[in-house]
């Protein structure tokens, strides 16, 4: 009879780099919605993973616009999974938007189908991130896609801090200060821009104020800036284009 091979120290090594944290790295794999559907699960991830004012705001486009690109373009719509569990998403689309508009991400989401591909959202669950899956979603839409645009939202820019002054702060290693920017830099992705009314949204200030508190033009998730005009709340964020590819 055979008897089963003993594991040696590489067995061993190699299982000990699949599970990290608690975490195992081999079940992770990503694939296009088009590939295993799961537009619920998908629904649920995005509900998740964004504030509820990121969805809520008017014009309701964030939400909408986001369920309906992931469905419109399955085929662009990448989706991680951890064994059996949605642990994050990616959202890209065909547009025939060209250049790097002020507009971004809203003239994106409106636009027709045309030949290059922007990525509209990165999405993780919270109890999965830290874990390098931005990172990984990213890789695996440059494998796919080519060359593609993102519109970036730098999610540590300090609230009322110019986009142009907070892009000229480094670290020692020439990249941006920004994790989120640092991440598609270190993935060979290159600043070409920003947008400067890349998502422009409204909601009553009360709400506002429900969302972030008494003070919600300071909060912290913020990235633009919010401004009280009699019972509404206006706010106009800026992002930053990136470039992947070409």
């Amino acid at each position: 009879r055979d008897q089963p091979r003993s594991r040696g120290l590489g067995d061993v090594y190699k299982r000990q780099e699949q599970i990290w944290g608690g975490v195992d790295y081999s079940e992770i794999k990503i694939c296009a919605l088009h590939e295993r559907p799961a537009l619920e699960a998908h629904r649920a991830l995005l509900q998740r993973a964004w504030a509820p004012w990121v969805l809520n705001a008017q014009p309701l486009q964030r939400q909408k616009g986001l369920v309906e690109t992931s469905e419109a373009h399955p085929s662009h719509t990448l989706l991680l999974w951890q064994g059996s569990d949605l642990a994050g998403s990616l959202i890209a689309r065909p547009t025939d938007v060209l250049g790097f508009p002020n507009e971004g991400w809203d003239k994106v989401a409106a636009s027709g189908r045309g030949e290059r591909v922007c990525a509209l959202g990165v999405s993780i669950d919270p109890t999965a991130r830290g874990r390098g899956h931005s990172k990984r979603l990213l890789a695996e839409a440059k494998a796919r896609f080519g060359a593609f645009v993102v519109p970036v939202r730098p999610t540590a820019k300090p609230v009322g801090q110019a986009m142009e002054d907070y892009l000229t702060q480094t670290t020692i290693e020439g990249l941006s200060v920004d994790p989120w920017l640092r991440t598609h830099q270190r993935i060979g992705g290159r600043v070409v821009g920003v947008s400067a009314r890349a998502m422009q949204m409204k909601a009553p200030w009360r709400q506002w104020e429900q969302w972030l508190g008494a003070s919600p033009s300071k909060h912290s998730s913020l990235v633009g800036t919010l401004t009280q005009q009699g019972e509404m709340g206006l706010y106009s964020e800026a992002n930053v284009w990136v470039q992947h590819g070409l």
